[in-house]
C-alpha cells in the first residue's frame, strides 16, 4: 500500500517522476493524500464505539478478506476502528446517511 504525500505551495503544482531512465508507463494511479489508512486483506481489525462514561467499547474483531469491512453498528454514534497487525494512524469517525465521516477540529 502507498504511505506518502505531496503538497504543491502553488496551485495547480506539477508532480515529476524521475525514473532514472527512458520508460513506457502503462498506467498512472493518483490517490489523495493519505496515512495507508486502508483495509489491507489479512490485516485483524477491531471496531470500538463510544458508550458515553463507560469509554470506548469493542464491537468484535475481524481479518479482512477484500479491502471492506462489515459490522452492524448502533445509529448516531462514535466509532474507532483499529488495524491491529499494523494500525497506526488511526482517526475516529461517524457514519452520515451510509458514509463514513471524520470529524474537522
Amino acid at each position: 500500500m502507498p504511505s506518502s504525500d505531496y503538497l504543491s505551495l502553488d496551485k495547480g503544482g506539477e508532480v515529476v517522476v524521475d525514473l532514472g531512465r527512458v520508460a513506457v508507463i502503462d498506467c498512472l494511479e493518483y490517490m489523495p493524500r493519505n496515512d495507508d489508512n486502508f483495509i489491507s486483506p489479512g490485516d485483524i481489525y477491531e471496531l470500538f464505539c463510544h458508550a458515553g462514561t463507560e469509554g470506548w467499547k469493542s464491537l468484535g474483531k475481524q481479518r479482512a478478506d477484500t479491502t471492506c469491512l462489515d459490522w452492524i453498528v448502533p445509529d448516531n454514534a462514535l466509532f474507532w476502528l483499529r488495524d491491529l497487525t499494523r494500525g497506526r494512524e488511526e482517526h475516529i469517525f461517524f457514519m452520515q446517511n451510509g458514509r463514513q465521516k471524520f470529524p474537522t477540529f
